[in-house]
């Protein structure tokens, strides 16, 4: 009977899990944040409106990370990571074509579709680290916020939105 009540409860707990990390993917990406999660919500905050813990709550040394600035995942959700500083998200990275902005732009896509859904709002300048790559750029008024999108001069490679300066970084916190 134990074992009965043991599985169940671990099949309780997968279903669940799958649940959510199917309906985040539902989730869309905005200068504001992504589905439930808004740019500067606590942690807290965001684990009370997803019902999802983070997987940590701290830096990784490892990663040369520090109190200033590091970056957290949320359980269940597979490649987005939140960007923290002050105990606040600044910045949020999507790194799978399963999510998209609020404009319908995923991963994958080229970049005259990217520039076609935002129809002129976005500035392009050149990539640090790849000679043939791009970022689109596009800020909104009056909060700043932005959405950025990093090209390898074909297609979108990485997307990530948040306050204005972090969304600028190059390399997540610096």
């Amino acid at each position: 009977m134990k074992h009965i009540i043991l599985f169940l409860f671990f099949f309780l707990m997968i279903s669940l899990n799958n649940a959510f990390a199917r309906d985040s993917i539902k989730w869309t990406l905005s200068p504001n944040g992504l589905g439930p999660i808004k740019m500067n919500m606590t942690l807290k905050q965001a684990e009370h409106v997803t019902g999802e813990k983070f997987n940590s709550t701290k830096p990784d040394p490892n990663q040369a990370e520090n109190e200033s600035c590091f970056l957290v995942t949320l359980k269940g959700i597979d490649d987005v990571s939140f960007m923290i500083s002050g105990n606040k998200i600044v910045r949020i990275n999507i790194t799978s074509p399963a999510y998209h902005t609020s404009t319908g732009a995923k991963i994958g896509d080229t970049e005259s579709q990217v520039r076609a859904l935002y129809k002129g709002k976005l500035t392009t300048e050149p990539h640090h680290y790849d000679p043939k790559g791009h970022y689109l750029t596009l800020f909104e008024k009056p909060d700043n916020r932005g959405i950025r999108f990093e090209s390898n001069g074909k297609v979108i490679t990485l997307i990530y939105s948040g306050n204005h300066e972090e969304v600028q970084y190059v390399e997540d916190c610096l």
